[in-house]
């Protein structure tokens, strides 16, 4: 077992080599967390799932994952690795082994609720220990590497699946070829994570280039502990309100992971495989973004600039994807054309307010780094949560199509002769027509089809006022961006870190 507390803070290399530990296994735990989104369908249909319960699954994940997010700010007393090593094994066991062999939708309910409330904990940990690798003048850099995990975990996930589910269309299949990927993260973690000494954690660090005068602030504080740290210090208008802000900004984020691959089949009759294929153009430019603009914001030492670009990108590429919903001409390619910018402009703006945020915190008190980063795993979940209730309400048509519109355009074309002359025959004929059809199938049609032609009419008129509420959401982010700290104006940035 290596000894995983490092009492002298390490040299660039050392340090990039945990940064590296620490993305890697994040990109697993994110593909993990985002699996099932890929194969929303196959899950509901062969569960019997409503859209609603499939809903609340993620909807009860997210609220006990915020609260089990909160509780990890406990590791800036006790340690982040224990936390991440725990979790990538339980996320591992529950991906490979739990959910693929539930037997009902409430099994599938619980093992995944389990899952995602593990996840919100360890997430927490995972980006307070980028923050203790990375001295701020490559924290930009750091945070937006730290952000390749979301990135490229669901990149993974819509890349595996596109690729995958012509050939293998059962569900568990993507789960099985996840869990694998995680119990190698695990085995990577076992024997790769570092986390500095507490002491050493609680140093605000702006330059790493000289490891001695860390370790000699490290250990006056062993000389002369610190007061234990508080999470109310934290509690302030000025973090708060980002948070909440960002958080917001989010919804577009939260409605793309849930409901993707719905959205597509069922406003435009997309395929499971085209649906996820959109995903890879978002997932991909995300991460050729994030790879060029943490090294541009240290560059320029600045943050808020970059980020209210990117604010403005975003909501400028929503603004137009919304004016598309219901646009049956809108082809693949057109939407890849407008996914492309918005995919920039949002991971550019969440990844300068992480690296902002993160700076704010350490003003207030270095030593409650994943304190706040808890609080707003806290926030961002429960808004998470709010997002995936309110589109049941606001399109309700979704569920709808989701839990009856597969059923009955297979019977409608099943017995497309027999409705034809239904519709348009004399009374005789109607009859005739009429019994030619099984009593069960003519039922499900009497009683759904009048209800599915409605939602299919009314579902993307719906959806564009989702992605209009959206919208406000992401244009309401930007003036919470000067309560941050931080300078506008690029200044000379400093060597040797």
């Amino acid at each position: 077992m290596p000894n995983r507390v490092l009492t002298h803070y390490p040299p660039l290399a050392a340090r990039t080599r945990a940064l590296a530990v620490v993305v890697l296994v994040t990109i697993t735990l994110y593909y993990a967390l985002y699996v099932k989104g890929s194969v929303a369908p196959q899950i509901i249909d062969e569960f019997d799932m409503s859209l609603a319960f499939y809903v609340s699954v993620s909807i009860i994940g997210n609220l006990l994952g915020a609260f089990a997010a909160l509780a990890s700010g406990v590791t800036d007393r006790l340690g982040r690795t224990r936390l991440v090593m725990l979790g990538t094994g339980a996320a591992a066991a529950l991906t490979l082994v739990g959910i693929p062999n539930a037997w009902s939708k409430q099994t599938f309910l619980v093992l995944d609720v389990a899952q995602t409330a593990i996840l919100g904990a360890v997430l927490v940990a995972t980006p307070a220990l980028i923050r203790d690798f990375a001295p701020q003048l490559n924290r930009a850099t750091a945070m937006c590497t730290f952000n390749l995990g979301p990135i490229l975990g669901s990149l993974m996930v819509s890349s595996i699946a596109s690729h995958t589910l012509d050939a293998h269309p059962a569900w568990r299949f993507q789960f099985y070829v996840c869990g694998a990927v995680v119990t190698a993260a695990f085995a990577l973690a076992s024997v790769g994570l570092r986390e500095p000494s507490p002491e050493l954690r609680a140093q605000l660090v702006v330059s790493g280039r000289d490891p001695d005068a860390v370790d000699a602030q490290a250990e006056a504080l062993v000389n002369r502990p610190a007061a234990r740290g508080d999470w109310r210090q934290l509690m302030t208008p000025r973090l708060i309100i980002p948070v909440i802000a960002i958080s917001l900004f989010l919804s577009f984020y939260f409605t793309r992971l849930a409901y993707w691959v719905i959205y597509f089949i069922t406003t435009y009759g997309f395929t499971p495989a085209e649906a996820n294929g959109i995903s890879n153009w978002w997932w991909a430019t995300s991460a050729i973004t994030l790879t060029w603009v943490g090294l541009l914001s240290d560059r320029l030492g600045v943050r808020k600039p970059l980020m209210l670009v990117g604010a403005v990108v975003s909501a400028s590429a929503l603004a137009v994807f919304g004016s598309r919903a219901g646009d049956m001409a809108t082809t693949y390619d057109d939407f890849v054309l407008v996914i492309v910018p918005a995919a920039l402009g949002g991971v550019m703006c969440f990844g300068m307010w992480l690296t902002a945020f993160s700076e704010a915190i350490e003003r207030i008190n270095p030593a409650l780094v994943a304190t706040g980063m808890g609080i707003y795993g806290w926030i961002v979940r429960l808004t998470a949560a709010s997002a995936l209730v309110s589109v049941l309400f606001v399109v309700d048509a979704a569920d709808v199509l989701v839990d009856h519109g597969a059923r009955v355009q297979e019977l409608s074309t099943t017995y497309a002769a027999q409705i034809e002359v239904i519709q348009h025959g004399n009374a005789a004929e109607s009859q005739a027509a009429q019994d030619e059809i099984p009593e069960a199938d003519l039922d499900y049609l009497v009683e759904y089809l009048p209800q599915v032609l409605e939602a299919a009419a009314e579902g993307p008129g719906q959806w564009q006022e989702w992605w209009r509420i959206c919208l406000v959401l992401q244009l309401g982010f930007i003036p919470a961006i000067w309560l941050l700290p931080g300078p506008w104006r690029p200044r000379r940035r400093r060597v040797g870190v």
